[in-house]
């Protein structure tokens, strides 16, 4: 259900652009697919440290953006990273850690005119972290927290046609630090959660 509205607002928004992204200036939108990997999340409790490795899953992203110039263009990006916690380690039996993201990235596109313009960007936001796992009595967790995150984005667009482009997108992603109420015997849990991804995007 929310991997279906996050498309169906990226449709909107694409349909809304009217193929803009072609032009000098103007606004677009686009949807991503992709798939992400995250590094082991380190939670810091009352009796040390405690590691979860969601493991690797689809993501997906919805973008509305407005081109300045050729050159340059911001955007307001959605993306959702879900991630399923196995079973194993010192505490952990299972479960899910999903991260919800909305980011306002500055794009500078390097070869705009050409067939395949490389760029590089940067994006700063708000992301929301959705942990549930029971390893009962030390994890009892069932909590969502919000925190700043930032990325760090490359790729490459190639014009499929005069109103649609496709972008190659390599992400790194980190958020701050995410809270999560225990009620477990070892206290509330505090990480940061570092993500990679590759998507690709049609716009």
């Amino acid at each position: 259900m929310k991997f279906k509205l996050l498309a169906g607002a990226a449709i909107a928004a694409t349909l809304v652009a009217s193929g803009a992204s072609a032009q000098d200036a103007g606004w677009y939108g686009a949807i991503d697919l992709g798939y992400h990997w995250n590094d082991d999340v380190k939670f810091d409790t009352l009796v040390g440290d405690v590691s979860v490795d969601p493991d690797d899953d689809w993501t997906g992203a919805a973008r509305l953006g407005y081109r300045l110039s050729p050159h340059w263009r911001v955007e307001l990006e959605g993306a959702y990273r879900p991630g399923e916690v196995p079973a194993g380690g010192a505490f952990v039996t299972g479960g899910d850690l999903e991260v919800w993201s909305l980011m306002g990235n500055v794009i500078v596109d390097l070869i705009p005119d050409g067939d395949l313009s490389p760029f590089i960007g940067v994006g700063v936001g708000v992301a929301a972290g959705e942990f549930q796992t029971t390893a009962s009595p030390a994890i009892v967790v069932d909590d969502t927290d919000w925190d700043y995150a930032w990325q760090g984005i490359a790729g490459v667009t190639a014009k499929a046609s005069d109103r649609m482009n496709v972008d190659l997108t390599y992400r790194y992603f980190q958020t701050g630090d995410l809270g999560f109420a225990n009620r477990g015997t070892i206290g509330n849990l505090t990480g940061t959660y570092n993500d990679q991804s590759v998507t690709v995007g049609i716009g």
